[in-house]
């Protein structure tokens, strides 16, 4: 199957995007879509071609069954080729090439486990240095561990290697925007190297709020209160929230995508979001109204097609009385509001049959 046309480096105007500093957009889910965050930066990169053009970056950890699928390799060229080429000396392999998405963007994808020896290293620096633990037998904190080693290496050897196009001797800047705690583990050891990087930390829920929300019912009520270290200690989750926090607390700027994530941001991660920033969707493509109209009524089909073959063989009903009701969130029946959904039908079935309406 042939691969998607070369991307274009315009702005909608016609006009090539200003020289200036590159958008580093670092995200465990790049080529590597394990929840929701693969389609938050898959659908927003488009846009970000448009604004950026070539100097937009997508930074990801290398998987190889996923990368075949969805990862084109090239070959790096000027100052990223002498960057790579000093981090492979280094013993870290960076993988350049597109993102096989709408957009194609460059995108880096790093190798980053480590030995047991230089991983415990890290551990102890990061312990040493910003307080957080880690346990021994956790492989998805020690990946998480790995791959903030990992990007921060890469962004210092570009500082170390991208010229600024006035001066052509000192390092550019660069704004590198980390979603995420899985991502975002670069942060802190960054700010403490004081490199020319403006930082973002965007979180999209937070990892202890949603842990008690699923516990106890009060939990907004409750959240001014609530002691964080405690909790993180009961549901067993403490290294992931300490790495969440200094995450938060080393971003030059702190985001998140709701004013009721805000909230848990200030209570739980103890600073306040600089900026909310909704998630969007992305309609331009059902803009014309009758697509809109073609496209429920082949989903609707395919919808009852399905439901006929499962339910159909032991009992029947009237499809065209028949509601359906879709969540594409994860499934946490309390977080997500199931059973609210579930004890509102329940209690409207009740009244329908008591007023005998159906």
């Amino acid at each position: 199957m042939p691969s998607p046309s070369a991307p274009s480096t315009s702005h909608p105007s016609g006009h090539k995007p200003p020289p200036g500093p590159l958008m580093l957009e670092v995200a465990w889910e790049t080529c590597n879509q394990v929840g929701g965050i693969y389609q938050v930066i898959r659908s927003k990169v488009p846009l970000m071609m448009q604004r950026w053009g070539e100097r937009y970056i997508c930074v990801g950890p290398y998987e190889k069954s996923k990368a075949v699928l969805e990862f084109e390799p090239g070959r790096p060229t000027g100052w990223l080729a002498r960057a790579l080429a000093a981090l492979e000396a280094q013993g870290l392999k960076v993988h350049c090439g597109r993102w096989l998405v709408s957009g194609r963007p460059r995108t880096l994808l790093l190798e980053h486990a480590l030995p047991k020896d230089k991983l415990a290293l890290i551990k102890y620096t990061l312990w040493a240095d910003y307080g957080i633990e880690s346990p021994p037998d956790d492989p998805l904190v020690d990946g998480v561990v790995s791959f903030g080693d990992a990007v921060q290496r890469l962004l210092t050897a570009i500082c170390e290697h991208r010229p600024t196009a006035a001066r052509g001797s000192q390092p550019a800047t660069m704004i590198a925007h980390f979603h995420e705690w899985m991502g975002g583990l670069a942060i802190p050891t960054l700010r403490r190297k004081k490199l020319p990087i403006a930082s973002v930390f965007t979180t999209h829920a937070t990892l202890l709020g949603r842990y008690v929300a699923s516990a106890r019912e009060d939990f907004y009520d409750q959240l001014p209160w609530l002691d964080d270290q405690a909790e993180a200690t009961r549901f067993n989750v403490r290294p992931q929230h300490q790495i969440e926090r200094a995450c938060a607390h080393g971003a030059h700027v702190f985001t998140t995508v709701s004013s009721i994530t805000a909230e848990e941001c200030a209570s739980l991660l103890g600073r306040p979001v600089d900026v909310v920033l909704p998630n969007g969707l992305t309609i331009g493509m059902y803009n014309a109204a009758h697509d809109q109209q073609r496209f429920h009524a082949e989903h609707k089909e395919q919808i009852h097609r399905f439901t006929m073959g499962h339910f159909f063989p032991s009992y029947s009903f009237d499809l065209d009385r028949t509601i359906y009701m879709f969540t594409s969130g994860r499934y946490e029946p309390r977080n997500k509001g199931f059973d609210l959904c579930l004890e509102a039908m329940a209690r409207l079935n009740a009244e329908m049959k008591a007023a005998n309406l159906g």
